[in-house]
């Protein structure tokens, strides 16, 4: 991973120009830029493909005509449009933007997309952001769109030399794929981003919030450049350690070219974290709504049992690669104190049988996001064990003592002298076994006011004015 990001930010430098551009003008660079991540992401865990349990299968007909038919309806005074990722249960699609229901006063539409079409299901003002691009798919194909053999001839330029120089970090079978998603982008753009800015010019929001999009993905991308271009600010809620690994090289991250690809505003947790990122957007320390409503002093442990709850990675990167279960179950075997183990189940995956040798140890169960809230467990745990993960940061709130693996994302997510670090069973169970832990200060992790109060500010200051 480490050697990864060190090859991404040489080729930032040597791509900083973005001379080569997708039909719209939209610079391919900072777009492949973001697949690259995402295949080496892949090719490190081993898995083709995301597979969430908390969706319902649904057939791609259904769902383009269910995007369809539940297009935005547009309001003249709309104060805001939030447009989020589907998370969690059907009625709370987004906990990073739920602070909202706490501000009446804006009105406000949220514009969701997401893989399960039910959840729309008691949800008012809440519309599919997905229809835009069925639509924009559509419409090339009505115009009969076809690939470009010179721009093809060009990509295959663009792209040779960068296979060359990260092939060994990715599947053979990735390129593939990356080269025809750029194709299919090169001829649905220009019609994604006209219907795009004919909604915003009908919507008239003041502003624009997403739960995220500064990770480089084209739609987000796209959205932010039409957005500014009508002067509409844009801003997106830090969801977790991701959005602090996007360090881009000093030339790309300097070009005006990228920054119209940005959100204007990151509102990131606390200070400390306004300092991680060199992405070209302005971070305003904020706080965490979950957190701030699940606040209140831990648990006190009682009797001798030690609480103990490991955080999984989902799929991906997989947690059987980097050997975090490995190292945790040879350190739970080892282990002589008592002890009751809860598996945190990433909300991308499902009970598994890569799990099934913990449940040797009395008291092991699985915590679902579905079931019970992250938060609720870390007040009620004396211990967590953790893989780079928001977690980290979440249990440090608490006080709670996070015993971290050292593996190849860590240096990226996780910064040094935040939590205790281990690279193996034996510093695990060492760890475990001395018991003294010594909790990081978290005072500049999360904003000293309320998610409600710090957003009323920024609108007062930067919007209303």
């Amino acid at each position: 991973m480490q050697e990864f990001q060190k090859l991404l930010l040489e080729l930032d430098n040597s791509h900083s120009d973005l001379h080569f551009t997708f039909s719209d003008s939209t610079p391919v660079w900072p777009i492949l830029r973001w697949q690259l991540r995402f295949a080496e992401m892949q090719s490190q865990s081993g898995s083709r493909s995301v597979k969430s349990h908390s969706g319902q299968p649904v057939s791609l007909w259904n769902y383009m005509f269910f995007c369809l038919q539940n297009r935005p309806k547009f309001s003249r005074n709309t104060d805001m449009i939030s447009i989020a990722n589907y998370e969690g249960t059907p009625g709370v699609p987004n906990r990073m933007t739920l602070f909202l229901k706490d501000i009446p006063e804006l009105k406000k539409q949220e514009w969701l997309y997401s893989n399960n079409r039910k959840m729309f299901g008691g949800l008012s003002e809440t519309y599919s952001f997905d229809s835009f691009f069925y639509t924009s798919w559509l419409k090339s194909k009505l115009m009969f769109s076809s690939p470009n053999k010179l721009w093809e001839k060009q990509l295959d330029d663009f792209l040779n030399p960068v296979r060359q120089m990260l092939s060994a970090y990715i599947r053979p079978e990735a390129w593939f794929q990356i080269r025809s998603e750029l194709s299919f982008i090169n001829r649905v753009i220009p019609v994604y981003r006209k219907t795009l800015k004919t909604a915003l010019k009908k919507a008239k929001p003041k502003f624009v919030l997403v739960s995220e999009g500064n990770n480089g993905e084209w739609k987000q991308a796209v959205l932010f450049q039409v957005a500014k271009e009508l002067k509409i600010p844009t801003g997106e809620v830090q969801h977790g350690v991701f959005n602090l690994g996007m360090k881009y090289g000093e030339k790309l991250a300097l070009n005006p070219t990228l920054k119209s690809m940005k959100t204007d505003y990151e509102f990131v947790f606390g200070p400390f974290h306004a300092g991680l990122t060199n992405a070209p957007v302005q971070c305003i320390p904020f706080g965490h709504y979950d957190l701030e409503r699940a606040a209140g002093s831990t648990e006190p442990k009682t009797g001798e049992t030690m609480r103990i709850v490991l955080i999984c990675e989902g799929i991906p990167p997989s947690s059987i690669d980097n050997g975090l279960l490995k190292h945790t179950y040879a350190a739970l075997k080892a282990f002589q104190k008592p002890f009751q183990l809860t598996i945190r189940l990433h909300p991308s995956e499902a009970p598994d049988e890569k799990y099934a040798p913990f449940f040797e140890f009395p008291g092991t169960r699985y915590s679902e996001y579905t079931t019970e809230t992250v938060h609720s467990l870390l007040k009620h745990s004396d211990v967590v064990i953790s893989h780079a993960s928001t977690v980290v940061f979440e249990a440090l709130y608490y006080n709670v003592p996070v015993v971290v693996l050292q593996d190849a994302n860590t240096e990226t997510y996780i910064p040094k002298g935040v939590g205790i670090p281990f690279h193996n069973n034996q510093e695990l169970l060492d760890q475990l076994s001395r018991q003294d832990f010594s909790t990081t200060e978290g005072g500049e992790f999360w904003s000293k006011e309320g998610v409600v109060s710090n957003f009323r500010q920024f609108w007062k200051q930067h919007i209303q004015s």
